[in-house]
């Protein structure tokens, strides 16, 4: 039998708030199926029970609860235990029961991070798919400051068995009603919207700061890190709507402003619902957008400080699946929102052609993907060996070779591999003659022995026994674990080229607190292509362009850059 500790809920105030904030102890309330007894003074006819605030010692009692427990004493109390047990346990007809009156209050002392910021994501049953998505990537990035907002029992309890935190209000437990199947705009829609706004603002109330959004984002880094704590409010604008957002973030601080600002957008919203019950949509033949919260948050905006997000690292749909304004600048954005396509399959389809799909499940299980989350232990220090492609360009390998000779490797020890590719069967006599002359200055391990010396390390040349051209010397099987530098023999090295590699790698593959499971290499390059275009597209480089502290700007990138040059992490 699991330890167990038994008590009444006075004793005390701090001691049950310790156990109810505490994650891997369970509160369970027993005092529907139990007879208990509190000792206490008798009370005189007629008096009515003392307020807590004029008991004796309460007032020390409260105190100790917020010195020792960090919080108020009204979250050691009894209605916060998370079970019941009901029924009469006399007769085994008693039972465990979610306590669906705990105070939300216990979640966002749970969740919410240092600085008392939280997310918020309404969700329901027609939503799963998309939730679990959401939640692999959370996990994926390690974020565990949100709630999830529940609009109907049945996510509720999906959710609850997961052991996920999520919420539902008794009142919203008992609706049978599904926002999945609410049209846009209408008057069921609202009442479920008005839910979330009402939970929202008693966040605000409890002396937290929300950020709230759509479950159709996904999240590839933490906001948090991202977002301005100057206590303004912050939203995701669009790149078509500058100034208004749609149902993009939106980032409310509790304060005085926060708050009244929150409570005018509950007010507007109550003024659509009686709109919306008065039919005026109808009569005044305005669009289903008129009627929602947004139009409220967006009509309230007007009169209040606003800062936006930048729309690089927190794009919408449009802007990054169909404009790749945030490729095109080379970044990796920290939050998309997939708020263009209508329906849940197209929006797993489209995640999926993306490879944004972290699941559809809770398993989480395609989100590994083969791929390590995580830096395996290395002992041996990683090796880089540079691996040459050519084929019956003399000249213009010499030129590469001398570089590399030339080179500051730091005594390390370096090897050198050179693959030769033969002509194909179509080639041209003035084509094969280029070729033997390669073959005459580096051998071929046969007849010819190589006239270049690699003074650096191991030298080893590989002439291919049929025409593979550069997509088969690029894809050449090996059976090392070193790191790979792959060098066209049209280019040329700095003699500094090593030191930088060697810095690199140590930095992003190397070190613990750097390392990406997504990033398998670095490219020697400047960006000249942007995913989603066709490779004809180019944009400026930005080789050039220094940040803050003088340095050269570097990115991640979700593309390979042009063949000629790339250094390619080996298999763990």
């Amino acid at each position: 039998m699991a330890p167990f500790l038994v008590g009444v809920y006075r004793w005390d105030n701090w001691l049950l708030s310790e156990m109810l904030l505490r994650t891997n102890i369970t509160v369970i309330d027993v005092t529907q199926s139990t007879f208990i007894i509190h000792q206490k003074l008798k009370e005189l006819d007629g008096q009515k029970p003392l307020h807590h605030s004029s008991r004796i010692g309460a007032v020390y009692n409260d105190e100790l609860t917020k010195n020792i427990s960090g919080t108020d004493y009204k979250v050691g109390f009894i209605n916060n235990a998370p079970q019941i047990l009901s029924g009469d346990c006399q007769k085994s007809q008693c039972e465990l029961k979610d306590n669906l009156l705990q105070s939300e209050v216990i979640l966002l002392k749970q969740r919410a991070n240092a600085q008392k910021y939280i997310a918020v994501l309404a969700i329901n049953r027609g939503q799963m798919p998309l939730v679990w998505n959401w939640v692999c990537w959370a996990k994926r990035i390690g974020f565990q400051n949100y709630i999830l907002l529940a609009e109907d029992f049945e996510a509720y309890n999906i959710l609850r068995a997961a052991n996920e935190p999520v919420f539902i209000s008794l009142k919203q437990s008992l609706d049978t009603s599904s926002k999945s199947e609410a049209k846009y705009g209408s008057y069921d829609l609202q009442i479920i919207t008005m839910y979330r706004l009402e939970f929202l603002m008693r966040v605000l109330r409890a002396g937290y700061h929300f950020l709230n959004t759509d479950i159709d984002t996904i999240w590839l880094s933490n906001p948090f890190d991202s977002i301005s704590q100057n206590l303004s409010i912050t939203i995701q604008g669009q790149m078509h709507k500058k100034m208004k957002m749609s149902r993009g973030l939106i980032i409310v601080h509790a304060t005085p402003q926060g708050r009244h600002f929150w409570q005018n957008v509950i007010k507007c919203e109550s003024q659509i619902l009686v709109k919306l019950q008065e039919q005026q949509f109808y009569k005044n033949k305005l669009p289903a957008s008129a009627f929602t919260d947004q139009e409220c948050i967006n009509d309230r905006l007007k009169f209040t400080t606003v800062k936006f997000l930048d729309p690089y690292l927190f794009p919408d749909e449009l802007s990054f699946f169909d404009q790749h304004r945030s490729q095109s600048r080379g970044l990796v954005p920290v939050v998309i929102h997939e708020n263009w396509l209508a329906g849940l399959e197209s929006k797993i389809k489209r995640l999926r052609s993306w490879d944004l799909l972290a699941s559809t499940d809770s398993s989480c299980d395609s989100l590994e993907n083969g791929i390590p989350y995580s830096l395996p232990d290395r002992t041996a220090p990683v090796r880089i060996r540079i691996r040459v492609l050519t084929y019956n360009r003399l000249k213009s390998l010499q030129r590469l070779l001398m570089s590399l000779q030339l080179a500051n490797y730091s005594s390390d020890s370096v090897a050198l591999d050179i693959s030769i590719d033969r002509p194909s069967s179509k080639a041209s006599v003035a084509e094969k003659n280029r070729w033997k002359q390669v073959i005459a200055y580096m051998g071929d391990g046969a007849q010819h022995s190589s006239k270049f010396r690699w003074s650096h390390g191991p030298l080893s040349i590989t002439v291919h026994k049929k025409h593979v051209g550069l997509f088969g010397q690029w894809t050449l099987a090996n059976n090392h674990q070193d790191v790979q530098l792959i060098l066209e023999d049209d280019i040329e090295v700095s003699p500094h080229f090593y030191i930088f590699l060697k810095q690199a790698i140590n930095f992003y593959y190397m070190n613990q607190s750097n390392y990406d499971s997504r990033m398998f290499g670095l490219s020697l390059q400047h960006q000249h292509t942007v995913l989603g275009h066709r490779t004809s597209f180019r944009i400026r480089s930005i080789g050039k362009e220094l940040n803050e502290t003088g340095a050269p700007v570097f990115f991640k990138y979700q593309l390979l850059g042009k063949l000629s040059d790339g250094v390619f992490f080996g298999s763990s």
